[in-house]
């Protein structure tokens, strides 16, 4: 496993079911669901360089990227 993917192990090793990750470069915003290995991104642009990048991450590590509605969320 390379760097990136041993990151993005770690970052979802410490983010609890249901909580949210924000990515400020890119205002995106998704929402960890760890029963079913997804991150659902409920607010950003899915065609963004970065969303694609985490994409590919999550896929080396056993999630996926779910694109979804928007969500009421406090950040």
């Amino acid at each position: 496993m390379g760097k990136p993917q041993t990151w993005i192990t770690n970052l979802l090793g410490n983010l609890e079911d249901g909580q949210y990750w924000h990515v400020p470069s890119d205002d995106l915003v998704m929402k960890v669901d760890k029963k079913s290995r997804t991150l659902k991104l409920l607010s950003g642009d899915s065609e963004c360089r970065t969303a694609k990048y985490i994409a590919n991450l999550l896929e080396d590590v056993g999630y996926s990227l779910l694109i979804g509605e928007a969500e009421y969320y406090c950040p």
